[in-house]
């Protein structure tokens, strides 16, 4: 993913300007009425509301399955990347637009399923 990409906003294309905030710089979009942000670094790219909130959705489902310790994260994302048919270097939530935190979802509801936890 270009460093590029990380600065222009997904709806209207133009460059996003930084606002500091407590947990670092965040970038959003200058036009009245958009919800496009991202964060700092190379963890997100421009997302509106909705994907934002999918995003969350996405983490508060699926980092439980590492976090408990019974699966590496590791193993978890390469399984995911598989699921998603992605490359492992692009299977990172920050990335996903609201259908892939969808996949995000069904993945975990089908790990659980079928592992039991």
């Amino acid at each position: 993913m270009s460093s590029l990409s990380f600065r222009l906003c997904s709806t209207h294309g133009c460059e996003l300007v930084t606002c500091q905030t407590q947990f670092g710089p965040r970038y959003q979009c200058p036009c009245e009425g958009c919800t496009v942000v991202a964060w700092s670094g190379h963890t997100s790219t421009p997302a509106n509301s909705e994907t934002r909130q999918l995003r969350m959705a996405a983490h508060e489902a699926f980092d439980p399955l590492w976090k408990s310790g019974v699966f590496h994260r590791e193993h978890l994302y390469e399984q995911l990347a598989k699921f998603m048919d992605l490359p492992r270097s692009e299977t990172h939530i920050g990335y996903f637009d609201a259908e892939q935190c969808r996949e995000v979802l069904r993945f975990v509801n089908d790990w659980t399923v079928q592992h039991g936890k």
